[in-house]
């Protein structure tokens, strides 16, 4: 019995589908130097084709990483 409060889980083709937004929403930030302006087709699928508690996790993750990446980058220096 599915309790209203609570999503349903997305099935394997959902998550994929969410990962890859994520990933093609991600390659463009890099490869348009974290221009968020002109990756806003690429955020707008990735938030339609994720849960937004997954997107908020994302964006979190990437930005703990991009800190990481550069406490090294600054610690070899």
């Amino acid at each position: 019995m599915a309790d209203s409060k609570f999503p349903s889980v997305p099935s394997k083709d959902e998550r994929a589908a969410c990962w890859d937004a994520r990933d093609d929403y991600h390659n463009c930030l890099v490869l348009r130097k974290e221009s968020e302006e002109s990756c806003k087709a690429a955020r707008a699928a990735f938030e339609k084709a994720c849960p937004a508690s997954w997107v908020k996790h994302f964006d979190k993750k990437r930005a703990y990483d991009r800190m990481k990446q550069k406490i090294y980058a600054d610690d070899k220096k």
